[in-house]
């Protein structure tokens, strides 16, 4: 699924930079920036949502690449209501990009 990055911030006290990238169909995701490489506002990344748990790699504006790992926790699907302790993980469907 393709994802455009769209806030990129450093957190108090954080080494690294929080990326945060939204899919055309408002699936969103949250990850650490690599340590090897730097993402760019506006660019795209192609991420596997089933791939959770597991290192996959994401293309660079330079044109290398860097590995990420994706938790559920990291995935969210803004159609649903957010809340206290309420699991935005987007179902199954959603992941393979059907609406």
């Amino acid at each position: 699924m393709l994802f455009r990055v769209v806030q990129i911030g450093c957190p108090p006290l954080a080494t690294r930079r929080q990326v945060q990238a939204v899919s055309d169909s408002q699936i969103a995701i949250s990850f650490k920036e690599p340590l090897a490489g730097k993402l760019a506002l506006s660019q795209v990344v192609d991420i596997d949502l089933e791939l959770l748990g597991e290192e996959q790699n994401i293309l660079l504006p330079s044109g290398g690449s860097v590995a990420i790992c994706l938790q559920k926790e990291d995935v969210h699907d803004l159609r649903l209501p957010s809340g206290h302790d309420a699991d935005r993980f987007p179902s199954i469907a959603r992941r393979r990009g059907k609406s």
